[in-house]
């Protein structure tokens, strides 16, 4: 029980940081080729907005410390759990709150669903209830992440979903297990930042656009915590299952040397 809180208070840091920064590492590089060839305006409107070659350096770093981070995480993660990253999806185990991970995920999916459909909508150049309000002026990259976060969103859920079914699972787990890790973590870190933002300073956002906003992060936030709930319930069953498959194993050859022993 310690080991397996440990990893946990070792992963959800990890989880948070990963939802912060895999959205901008997504985001930013093509944003960044569409505005190198447009105007070298400001990154976002006002006055005193960032400049381009500010945000483009800025944002470089967050990038790189995104890619850094996840490349280090792959890293440990071969080392600590490396039998889980080589495992099969048809080899993870069915266990006792296998039904409870399916109603989370679907209900993360109902939630995912709305966040997704509101995100797309302001990165297609949608106005209403848009974070900066209907007259603000969402710069590229805002437009690309808004639409990275919505895809990212019911990409983590459907993820997760296609491993909890039983036919037609993708057949290595690894691959789902980063989409449905990516997925809830952004879609849970972002809108979380963003409530907390508003609780800090409520009175700097209009009423529409907090209430349409704050509505948009509250379902994202429940979309991510959901599906991370239930990863981390299909990963401990999974995990309790191998652990207690080689304690079987172990047993089975200890018991078997006093009966061979006992052989004339």
């Amino acid at each position: 029980m310690g080991a397996a809180a440990a990893a946990w208070l070792v992963l959800t840091p990890i989880w948070v940081a990963a939802g912060l920064l895999a959205p901008i590492a997504i985001a930013v590089p093509p944003a960044a080729v569409v505005m190198a060839f447009t105007d070298p305006a400001p990154a976002s409107g006002g006055p005193e907005a960032m400049q381009g070659w500010v945000f483009g350096v800025v944002y470089t770093g967050f990038t790189l410390q995104g890619i850094g981070l996840l490349t280090a995480f792959v890293l440990y993660a071969r080392v600590r759990w490396g039998d889980v990253l080589s495992a099969r999806t048809r080899d993870v185990a069915v266990g006792a709150t296998h039904g409870l991970q399916g109603l989370l995920v679907r209900t993360a999916m109902v939630f995912a669903v709305v966040f997704a459909a509101a995100n797309l909508y302001w990165a297609f150049g949608g106005t209403a209830g848009r974070p900066d309000g209907p007259t603000g002026d969402m710069n590229v990259a805002q437009h690309v992440l808004a639409g990275a976060g919505g895809v990212l969103a019911v990409a983590g859920a459907a993820a997760l979903l296609l491993v909890l079914r039983r036919p037609d699972r993708p057949r290595r787990f690894v691959r789902p297990l980063a989409v449905a890790w990516i997925g809830s973590a952004a879609t849970f870190a972002w809108p979380l930042y963003s409530l907390v933002i508003v609780l800090a300073q409520p009175g700097d956002m209009g009423h529409d656009t907090a209430a349409a906003t704050s509505l948009t992060s509250l379902a994202g936030m429940f979309a991510g915590l959901l599906t991370g709930l239930a990863g981390a319930a299909l990963l401990a069953e999974h995990g309790a299952a191998r652990t207690e498959g080689r304690t079987d194993g172990a047993s089975g050859r200890q018991s078997a040397r006093p009966t061979a022993s006992s052989t004339p």
